[in-house]
């Protein structure tokens, strides 16, 4: 997806230049530099994080970057199976993300010798709402249905971890491209689900369902949430067939993964 690479590009500029040629952004404050130890040099990269979420997710003509405020996911669709309480396909055209802009980042530890970086993420109320088609099985209750979808978390903590090794473009010039990108939910404080349509249209049934997910939904949570496995590419993951899209010149670039929290165990979403 655009929106990821160009993210990808400003949450820590070590030489405080991206791979478009701009200059890190003033709303970032101050670039972090390599030369710093590992604890004050992740220090300065949350700092500038944590000052750029809001503007950054509000778009950069400059940097081309779209506004995230929402963020329009064209078509995301999860398989998820394996387990003996989830058997489930879901699929939302087009899917809708509130909440970007007031993500808190805490826990940052980048490492300029291993190439590596981890952190975590705070969305005070995090939205994910479209129109949907689902079929399958979620804790051992058949679920089928389509129509609108409202997915709503509250205060949702997500960890995320990624390399950025280096690699040499045709121009000569050394860019970390972004790889190996791992995701996990740590907790929330709550979700409400609201799905219309369920059962056919059947209104008895679909308020039953919408009941019992609710009621239930850190079970839910626990259950479709991404694990801790590698995105898949189409997520937002390992992005080495396309590095030029997500990387920056001369040092590591951290990522806003709030995008990837519609990247899952099993779940491929389309490239915009």
């Amino acid at each position: 997806m655009r929106i990821l690479a160009a993210v990808a590009l400003l949450l820590l500029a070590v030489r405080g230049e991206a791979a478009t040629g701009h200059k890190l952004p003033s709303y970032f404050g101050k670039a972090c530099s390599h030369s710093l130890p590992e604890e004050e040099l992740s220090a300065c990269a949350q700092r500038a994080a944590n000052m750029g979420i809001r503007v950054i997710t509000n778009g950069d003509k400059k940097l081309r970057i779209a506004n995230m405020n929402p963020l329009v996911v064209p078509r995301v669709a999860l398989s998820q199976g394996g387990s003996s309480q989830v058997n489930l396909n879901l699929t939302w055209e087009p899917l809708e993300i509130h909440g970007l802009p007031k993500a808190k980042m805490t826990n940052m530890k980048i490492s300029w010798k291993r190439k590596d970086a981890e952190f975590d993420l705070t969305f005070p109320v995090f939205t994910m709402s479209g129109n949907y088609v689902a079929a399958g099985r979620i804790l051992l209750l058949p679920i089928t249905g389509s129509g609108p979808s409202n997915f709503t978390f509250e205060q949702l903590r997500v960890h995320y971890a990624f390399d950025w090794p280096l690699h040499k473009a045709a121009d000569g010039k050394e860019y970390a491209t972004v790889e190996n990108s791992k995701i996990r939910i740590i907790d929330a404080t709550g979700l409400k689900c609201q799905l219309k349509g369920l059962f056919n249209g059947d209104k008895l049934l679909g308020a039953q369902m919408n009941a019992f997910l609710n009621e239930n939904w850190r079970d839910v949570l626990r259950e479709l949430g991404p694990k801790p496995d590698r995105c898949s590419q189409g997520g937002g993951g390992d992005r080495r067939q396309d590095p030029h899209r997500e990387r920056a010149r001369g040092g590591p670039v951290g990522a806003v993964p709030a995008v990837r929290l519609i990247c899952s165990h099993r779940l491929r979403s389309q490239r915009d």
